[in-house]
């Protein structure tokens, strides 16, 4: 109804124009016969302009009310009985084809650069992950831990380092790889149901040289919970939680006194929370409404030379895929709480 009022409407305004110039002409014909007939009459020749004037007025209103309606679906291709004789029309309908046309054809070849310049990358990356691998290779196959002198404890500790950071870039190229996926999420989605419990413990155990090397020790609440099924992507929520985890260990920063990281699963009837709660130097206030966007990486992404701001937007993907919510509790200088909240699984 209100569509009708609001195409009758447009239709008065549009027309204004011709309805007034009616208007006259109806009354001109009542001065002209009150004239030549010597009489008052009026309704008669009202009568004769409106028999007259009727059927155009009914029939333009129909053609505009079709096009109106077409133009409010995006119908491009419209048919002839809405042209009824309106070569503008039929004009403005041709230009308005060729710039549909122009539009997905540019759409489309920008599209094709887009998915070239995705590939290029994820094939850099893959080639660059090479050589990243035989260096980490190569620390491992390093003599063992024990120092006969100072030069072989400064050649071990700067090995060391190199495997550390050699990691890192491990990890900033894996990262980068996952936010070239996140737009095929679909096509690499397998929900399923995934005992939390052994998944955390695999993670954390993958983390252990990042724990040891920045002095942070991974601590299992104990709560009595064995089992935790949840439904999600095995694969997705692992890339998940490390990089919750890397955070973790990245801001609760390397010091003589050994820090922790307390991991804790709750559930209930309706979800299964996975709780992640650091010691670090925390997140400032003004910055937590926004540490997921993407590439913003805060006060804190300042003082810490690998921040890249793109760790916690590819949490934030991933969760929203998922189906999973994403809850951070911060204050600064006392610590983050990253909460994964799972959806209950129930089964059928």
């Amino acid at each position: 109804m209100k569509q009708e009022l609001s195409i009758f409407l447009c239709f008065l305004k549009d027309k204004l124009s011709l309805l007034i110039l009616l208007i006259i002409n109806t009354a001109v014909i009542i001065l002209f016969f009150n004239l030549s007939m010597d009489s008052t009459e009026w309704l008669y020749p009202a009568c004769l302009s409106v028999v007259l004037s009727g059927p155009f007025l009914f029939v333009q209103y129909f053609s505009y009310r079709k096009l109106m309606i077409m133009c409010d679906t995006g119908e491009i291709n419209l048919p002839d009985e809405v042209y009824s004789g309106k070569h503008y029309v039929r004009k403005i309908n041709s230009t308005l084809i060729k710039i549909h046309r122009h539009y997905n054809t540019r759409l489309n070849e920008e599209k094709q650069k887009n998915l070239d310049f995705r590939r290029f990358i994820s094939q850099f990356i893959h080639a660059m992950k090479t050589p990243v691998t035989v260096i980490d290779l190569a620390v491992q196959n390093t003599p063992g831990t024990a120092c006969q002198d100072r030069r072989e404890c400064g050649l071990y500790n700067t090995i060391q380092d190199i495997s550390e950071e050699n990691k890192r870039q491990l990890e900033m190229l894996n990262n980068l790889l996952d936010y070239l996926r996140i737009n095929e999420f679909n096509k690499d989605y397998k929900p399923e149901s995934v005992d939390l419990y052994p998944e955390l413990i695999k993670i954390i155990n993958s983390k252990k040289r990042s724990f040891i090397y920045n002095n942070v020790c991974p601590h299992i609440v104990p709560n009595g919970i064995q089992r935790a099924e949840v439904l999600t992507d095995s694969k997705w929520n692992a890339v998940m939680l490390e990089q919750i985890i890397s955070n973790s260990i990245k801001y609760s920063g390397a010091s003589e006194e050994m820090k922790k990281v307390d991991f804790k699963i709750e559930t209930d009837e309706n979800k299964t929370i996975l709780s992640i709660r650091d010691y670090g130097i925390g997140i400032p206030a003004h910055d937590l409404q926004k540490i997921m966007d993407p590439f913003f990486t805060g006060e804190n992404g300042r003082k810490m030379k690998n921040a890249t701001g793109i760790g916690l937007y590819i949490v934030k993907l991933i969760s929203q895929g998922l189906g999973h919510e994403i809850v951070v509790e911060s204050h600064s200088g006392s610590g983050t709480c990253v909460s994964v909240i799972y959806r209950k699984l129930k089964l059928q």
